[in-house]
């Protein structure tokens, strides 16, 4: 049965401080529509706006990941291997060198399976870390994990039992997120359109193609993300590390050194 928007956009959508929080299931069910492409542009539209301006409870979060968990693919373990790392890798780096793809391989060098996930293609840089003040720029010039793998040997797996061979075989699988979960890829390139980020840029970070088998790398770019992240990650007893990243990238700025 379709969902009826119009009275969650009713709550949602009275501003920063008029606007009422949903329940988890409500948000979830929401979500689910959204994500399965049952709600129309303009309700999308809408609902997106009305999230990034009154910002996600707990509830809402939980809410969401609660119907992106069984429609994200799921990628097997790769044979006796160790326990894999997840990096979401959607910025690229300007200013500096993006230092994600070296991590991978670091990491796989040492027999630690890596799956890197973000969205492959030069017409997709720049459309997901938007808690990164260079996020609002074109988008344009930035250096992807995506690019730099492909340079390297690594490029995207179309499929996902093609990523399970890459990493028995190498130990580094690169994974667009249209493979991933092609729902959470439509959300995503909204932002081509409103011109803002949304609840899926924030998702995103937390996708688990393993199942909660995988530790992941989850990075913000704005202290006052770590708290609100940090409350997510606790509240579903995730296995993971979080930092603050470098231009929205997955790993540690060496000038830094920040808190894991």
């Amino acid at each position: 049965m379709p969902i009826d928007c119009v009275p969650l956009i009713r709550e949602i959508g009275r501003g920063a401080h008029g606007a009422r929080d949903l329940d988890r299931d409500r948000m979830r069910d929401l979500f689910a529509a959204m994500l399965d492409g049952e709600v129309a542009d303009l309700e999308l539209g809408a609902i997106l706006v009305a999230m990034r301006i009154k910002g996600e409870s707990l509830g809402e979060t939980l809410g969401c990941l609660d119907a992106l968990a069984p429609r994200v693919a799921r990628v097997a373990l790769p044979g006796d291997r160790s326990r894999p790392v997840v990096l979401a890798s959607y910025n690229g780096a300007r200013r500096g060198a993006n230092l994600t793809p070296l991590v991978a391989l670091l990491l796989a060098r040492y027999g630690v399976p890596v799956l890197v996930h973000g969205l492959a293609g030069a017409g997709a840089l720049d459309v997901a870390d938007g808690d990164d003040e260079a996020s609002d720029d074109a988008g344009y010039g930035r250096v992807t994990s995506a690019r730099i793998l492909r340079e390297l040997g690594i490029p995207p797996s179309a499929t996902v039992i093609d990523a399970e061979a890459r990493l028995k075989r190498s130990g580094v699988a690169y994974v667009p997120t249209s493979v991933l979960s092609p729902g959470l890829a439509r959300l995503l390139a909204t932002r081509e359109r409103i011109g803002l980020r949304s609840s899926a840029h924030t998702l995103v970070k937390l996708v688990d193609p393993f199942g909660g088998r995988a530790v992941r790398v989850v990075s913000v770019s704005h202290p006052d993300y770590l708290a609100r992240m940090r409350e997510v990650l606790g509240a579903t007893r995730a296995d993971a590390m979080l930092l603050r990243g470098t231009e929205g990238e997955p790993f540690a700025n060496p000038k830094r050194c920040p808190p894991i």
